[in-house]
């Protein structure tokens, strides 16, 4: 894959930054994305659940008509940020309770509301 790279001289970029509005809006306004996206998965390591992080994870990935992800515990445990052992617990927590059942290299919602009530209650 080619990538072309275009280096800017910092004084002209800041002269850029400042007579050029769209370019100032469209800078700032992924920084506020990037910095978004950061203090969200912070809040979520720091302060949720595993079986809610899951939770929110396969309800994002899946809906009603389109129910199984294809996906193994480890490519779960790196989307969330944690050890493949901590996801195949709490997976087992939710396929015991029958939110979720697993097989495999797929995992498939079941019960979205009550996987909807985890988010919710933050229980489980």
């Amino acid at each position: 894959m080619e990538t072309e790279l275009l280096l800017v001289p910092i004084p002209l970029f800041k002269k850029w930054i400042e007579i050029c509005q769209p370019l100032k809006q469209f800078i700032f306004g992924q920084m506020v994305e990037r910095i978004t996206s950061v203090m969200t998965l912070l809040d979520n390591v720091a302060f949720r659940p595993i079986t809610y992080r899951i939770a929110q994870f396969l309800l994002g990935c899946t809906d009603e008509n389109h129910a199984t992800l294809r996906i193994t515990h480890e490519q779960v445990a790196i989307e969330l940020g944690t050890a493949r052992e901590v996801v195949s617990r709490a997976l087992k927590v939710l396929t015991d309770n029958r939110l979720i059942s697993q097989g495999r290299g797929y995992i498939e919602v079941l019960d979205r509301d009550r996987l909807f009530q985890v988010l919710q209650d933050e229980v489980l």
